[in-house]
């Protein structure tokens, strides 16, 4: 037992001594340029302009929406919104409304946001089809935000 005190020692003190990791609040314009970047997002789908939305993420960008649904590189997020702007009926809009915004490094960025996929009916009313809250990790590329990650948890409606 003694021979193993020294080490739990050392050990020890290496843990007690390391601060915790912490992000920082995002600056007044590292927030507009994120809510930018998800306006843009929003902006893209609305058109189902499949390019624009595509360059918004990394080359390597990952989306899990729910245990079973992964979509991994900018190719396969491409393809997979390309079969659904080409699926998609009547005038649809995607919402972002960010909540938070935390900055991990000066290049990485922790948005927390709500997102709702929306219908107009006939009538111009807006009906919510499906709720998510979003977690979405983006990193600043040549002086351009891309999203790396996105993990997208449904929320119930109703």
């Amino acid at each position: 037992m003694r021979i193993f005190m020294p080490g739990l020692v050392v050990i020890s003190a290496a843990a007690l001594s390391v601060a915790p990791c912490r992000a920082a609040p995002a600056t007044e314009a590292a927030q507009q340029e994120l809510n930018g970047a998800a306006a843009a997002m929003d902006a893209a789908w609305d058109r189902k302009d499949l390019t624009g939305f595509a360059t918004l993420f990394a080359q390597d960008a990952t989306i899990q929406a729910g245990p079973n649904s992964v979509l991994e590189g900018q190719a396969a997020i491409r393809a997979f919104f390309g079969r659904d702007f080409e699926n998609r009926r009547g005038t649809m809009r995607h919402v972002s409304e960010p909540r938070s915004i935390d900055m991990v490094t000066p290049y990485l960025a922790l948005v927390d946001k709500m997102v709702r996929l929306e219908q107009q009916d006939a009538d111009g009313r807006w009906t919510v089809l499906r709720t998510f809250l979003n977690s979405t990790l983006l990193t600043r590329v040549q002086g351009t935000w891309k999203i790396r990650a996105i993990r997208a948890h449904i929320i119930p409606n109703g």
